[in-house]
């Protein structure tokens, strides 16, 4: 597998509403998209950490890179959920958002959002999950986000 780099490019990077689950350093995948919300007055994404051992929060992508600290809860959203206005890294050079990368390494989406240097594997007998790259490391606190819709299924014997 060939992964051609390019520093120093602007990636995209939109506004979404994530809840407090979510945080800064965390993939996402889209559980709303814009337009679709009748809820919110801005028309953003709603997005929530993905996982890759739950099809439903798949696939991954991009990244939050920033999380406003004030909390936003829309009048007429009955389920009590508070929402935050978040920054989303779609592709591109992250901002130093990491600790202790290893430089040049593809890092896997691991569970709850998180990144892994090891694709994640189930343990359970019968139980799967989902192999997606998602950034390969540019320096020790940068990724540079570039999710595939490559999703690999990881079955336990």
């Amino acid at each position: 597998m060939a992964i051609v780099v390019r520093f120093g490019r602007e990636g995209k990077v939109k506004s979404a509403y994530c809840t407090e689950d979510e945080l800064v350093g965390d993939f996402v995948y889209i559980e709303e998209s814009q337009g679709d919300s009748t809820i919110f007055p801005e028309q953003y994404d709603q997005v929530r950490k993905a996982d890759p051992m739950l099809p439903a929060r798949l696939p991954a992508v991009g990244v939050i890179i920033y999380k406003e600290p004030f909390q936003y809860r829309p009048e007429n959203f009955l389920a009590g959920e508070t929402f935050f206005l978040c920054k989303v890294q779609y592709d591109g050079e992250t901002p130093p958002i990491y600790e202790d990368l290893e430089i040049g390494r593809i890092y896997f989406l691991h569970l709850l959002g998180a990144i892994s240097r090891n694709a994640p594997f189930p343990t359970v007998p019968g139980t799967k999950s989902v192999v997606q790259p998602v950034a390969v490391a540019t320096t020790q606190n940068k990724i540079l986000v570039k999710p595939t819709n490559s999703l690999i299924w990881r079955i336990a014997e």
